[in-house]
């Protein structure tokens, strides 16, 4: 059985709103662009460090960006805006490892 094609594939990593707390960076469908977010808190708990610690979102980011773009793929599956929160990479992380 073959894996089904990515509804998304990889756009580009636009960088951290720290106005908002969350680190943009798009994915495509086809030709158009969709734009995406993953919470400070969420990379913050990728990084595995406390909030107190500045953390660098970019390379936290890349670091992780598979497991991120999946979570992303599947919110998209299921018509939720994507906006990646820590539960979101806990069920994640759960499915991968059960």
């Amino acid at each position: 059985m073959s894996e089904a094609k990515p509804i998304l594939t990889r756009g580009n990593a636009i960088g951290y709103d720290r106005q908002r707390m969350f680190y943009r960076f798009s994915m495509m469908r086809g030709r158009a662009s969709v734009s995406c977010e993953i919470s400070n808190a969420a990379l913050v708990d990728l990084a595995g460090r406390a909030t107190i610690v500045v953390i660098d979102h970019e390379a936290v980011f890349l670091r992780h960006r598979d497991l991120i773009e999946a979570v992303a793929c599947n919110l998209f599956r299921r018509n939720e805006n994507i906006r990646i929160f820590s539960k979101h990479l806990r069920r994640a992380v759960k499915r991968t490892f059960a």
